[in-house]
């Protein structure tokens, strides 16, 4: 008899458990609940040590000081320049080059020319909003999107997330660059993996930097 008596007496306070964590769990929203579980995961397993092939170049004040603002797209060249002699297989930069230079035209060619030669760099865009409802309107940069093969994933189909009011870096720069990736963020979840806009999909700033470093093609993308 004692043999049964702890599972008899456990039992009804296992399901009662269990009914209490179900509620729990059909009350939170599925983004919070994501969260929670993301959070809960990380914790069990513990600190990690970073990687080191991931390098942040981070411009503060005291080097604006010295270099002035804003940076010179010479600038940015030279970074892309010394970063591809390093034999570096992605290079991102975390800035919408959306107006062209008019004090110094040459800069921007510059940096168009050091971007194609190196073939590792990854630009940023941005969404003015993003939404469950695909935009109703439909302007000549939506049509001009889907003809760049920068946004062209055939294996990456119901993107439910998207866009409205796409800032693209100017022309030349996106045909320069090896990609080009969108950084808004959505609330606490954080970058979307993939944002639709017209027929084209966009892809996350990070996810669009580990896709180079794996040397991946956008066929190979399956979502």
């Amino acid at each position: 008899m004692k043999r049964f008596l702890i599972p008899t007496v456990l039992a009804p306070l296992v399901l009662a458990l269990g009914a209490v964590l179900l509620t729990f769990l059909f009350h939170i929203p599925l983004a919070s609940m994501d969260e929670y579980v993301s959070a809960l995961k990380y914790k069990m397993r513990g600190e990690q040590r970073a990687d080191t092939n991931i390098v942040i170049v981070y411009v503060d004040n005291d080097a604006i000081k010295e270099l002035g603002y804003p940076l010179r797209r010479n600038f940015y060249a030279l970074m892309v320049q010394a970063l591809a002699e390093l034999k570096t297989k992605a290079a991102g930069i975390d800035l919408v080059f959306e107006n062209a230079s008019l004090e110094y035209p040459e800069y921007d060619q510059l940096l168009q020319h050091t971007m194609a030669t190196a073939k590792n760099v990854v630009l940023a865009s941005y969404f003015d909003s993003l939404g469950h409802e695909q935009a109703k309107k439909v302007n000549d940069l939506v049509e001009e999107l889907e003809l760049l093969d920068k946004f062209h994933f055939p294996q990456v189909g119901n993107v439910n997330l998207h866009g409205a009011g796409l800032h693209l870096p100017q022309s030349a720069f996106v045909q320069a660059a090896s990609g080009v990736a969108h950084a808004n963020v959505q609330g606490k979840s954080g970058l979307p993996l993939f944002v639709s806009y017209g027929r084209g999909v966009v892809p996350s700033f990070s996810f669009e930097l580990l896709r180079h470093f794996c040397d991946a093609g956008r066929e190979d993308v399956a979502f």
